[in-house]
């Protein structure tokens, strides 16, 4: 190994890293392909689980070349158990090439430092519907569950006990489930007489409570209140209030920009350069994984979009969250834009973006001041 890296130019005649070597491309033409980026991945997500807190979350970003190997790489430091999902973004960027298959695609592994302390994120997918059950204030459904895990059981309703319809009558019935010992009587929304229901069911204890309590409200497991009802079929149903924070994560990332979105973005505040992660799949993962008060570290920084994420999501959200950018000194392509624009290294990329973004934030900030009055002090330090 020693004389291929002298014979490549990657050691010198003294036997240290020249600057050619430090910063060579990994090429598939190279014998070592798979090899070298193990051995450069390796110690940095070893370095960065110990520096996750205990509740912490880790989101790797990767595409097909290496993903298998990610994935045993992953399952090895942080423990399979602590998987706790990959992520498809869908990049709908330009795929008019001439490629037998069209990739569209990149993923994302997303690890835990212990997937017990991992809450529900209080975050809806933005691509659900603003029609669909999940803004709804209330869920309602059957608790008629049966199966090995919910044997038949006999519920007494007594009288009063809620419907969900003012008046009528359900008549006794032997193929449907529940199984009731009579008919059901309804007026004014309640329950006339005494009948006895057998069925499986899902949220037996909950249920039993409310019927002990005399239908008065009560808590599942989530800390949702909850009632019970009967409904003009037969079936008994849990209506529950949804939390204030609902979650809701879709594993297929749609709709969060693509790299030609995240490019025209850039080029806005005068920013060149290639292949760049759109903002907002940065800020959607950010708030799956963090809090208002979270310290987010990107150790492959490149333009730094994770810092213009935070500082958009503060701006928006009046969160305290802070970042870490890590990104090494790589030199520019001479041939390309960025170097043209007087960018010598990648890092300065990044200094240089979150300084325009925090003066257009600044500068949006006093805008809506002038207009509204609008108050509210955030802290924009670099």
């Amino acid at each position: 190994k020693e004389e291929y890296l002298s014979r490549v130019g990657d050691k010198d005649e003294s036997g240290y890293m020249t600057r050619e070597g430090m910063f060579r491309k990994n090429s598939k033409d190279g014998g070592h392909y798979h090899s070298n980026w193990l051995s450069m991945i390796y110690p940095r997500l070893f370095l960065a689980r110990n520096l996750l807190r205990e509740d912490g979350v880790i989101f790797v970003s990767i595409d097909d070349n290496e993903i298998y190997n990610l994935k045993m790489i992953m399952n090895e430091l942080f423990g399979e158990e602590n998987w706790l999902g990959t992520f498809v973004w869908v990049n709908e960027g330009n795929i008019d090439n001439q490629s037998r298959i069209k990739c569209n695609h990149e993923y994302i592994l997303a690890y835990a430092r212990n997937e017990e302390l991992f809450l529900p994120p209080p975050i809806i997918d933005p691509n659900i519907p603003k029609t669909s059950k999940l803004f709804k204030e209330y869920i309602e459904n059957t608790i008629v569950k049966n199966g090995p895990a919910n044997p038949v059981t006999d519920v007494t309703l007594p009288i009063g006990f809620p419907a969900n319809f003012e008046r009528g009558i359900i008549e006794q019935k032997e193929n449907f489930w529940p199984k009731s010992n009579k008919t059901v009587i309804i007026n004014d929304y309640k329950v006339q007489n005494e009948v006895t229901v057998s069925s499986g069911w899902s949220s037996l204890n909950i249920f039993k409570e409310f019927l002990s309590t005399g239908f008065q409200t009560v808590k599942d497991t989530k800390g949702q209140e909850t009632t019970f009802y009967i409904s003009d079929t037969g079936a008994i149903c849990n209506k529950k209030k949804r939390l204030e924070n609902q979650s809701h994560v879709l594993t297929i990332l749609q709709k969060m920009g693509s790299v030609q979105d995240a490019h025209n973005k850039l080029a806005e505040i005068g920013i060149e350069f290639d292949y760049p992660k759109p903002v907002e799949l940065i800020k959607y993962l950010v708030e799956i994984g963090s809090n208002d008060d979270s310290i987010i570290l990107d150790f492959f920084a490149g333009a730094c979009p994770h810092a213009e994420a935070i500082l958009e999501l503060n701006s928006v959200k009046k969160g305290n969250r802070k970042f870490i950018c890590v990104q090494i000194a790589e030199i520019c392509d001479e041939k390309s834009a960025s170097f043209n624009a007087g960018f010598k290294t990648i890092s300065e990329i990044g200094k240089e973006r979150i300084r325009r973004v925090i003066k257009k934030i600044k500068a949006d900030k006093q805008s809506k001041l002038d207009v509204d009055g609008a108050t509210g002090k955030q802290d924009l330090g670099f």
